[in-house]
């Protein structure tokens, strides 16, 4: 799949050994066996952990360090995804259709946990 270096690099990650990010801004078809396609998305980043058990609506949204805008990159490379071919284990252990993630500047909370964060400052 796709090496997003900015990901990895918020994951304070390496990429492995032999792999090279794609340059910003681009996505190389060539890595995949299927056309791509992309699911808009939000990610969040917390600051502290939530739960375990019930957690309110206040406690999570104090759990926030930061939003993100987010688009996942989805492959379809399945023999006959209708017919059920290979199989739901192997999508399971394939994580279905995900081919790469790539992660949108951040927006960060305000300590009220209001989330009108200006998307400015050190989080």
């Amino acid at each position: 799949g796709i090496y997003d270096s900015a990901l990895w690099t918020a994951r304070q990650l390496s990429l492995p050994k032999g792999q090279t990010p794609d340059p910003p801004h681009e996505i190389r078809q060539s890595r995949w066996a299927a056309p791509i396609g992309l699911e808009c998305e939000l990610a969040v980043v917390l600051k502290t952990q939530i739960g375990p058990g019930p957690v309110t609506f206040e406690e999570a949204a104090a759990s926030v360090r930061s939003v993100h805008a987010a688009v996942e990159l989805v492959e379809a490379r399945y023999e006959d995804f209708e017919q059920k071919k290979p199989g739901p284990l192997c999508w399971v252990a394939d994580d279905f259709f995900h081919a790469g993630s790539v992660l949108g500047p951040p927006m960060y909370v305000d300590d009220a946990g209001s989330g009108s964060g200006s998307g400015s400052g050190s989080g």
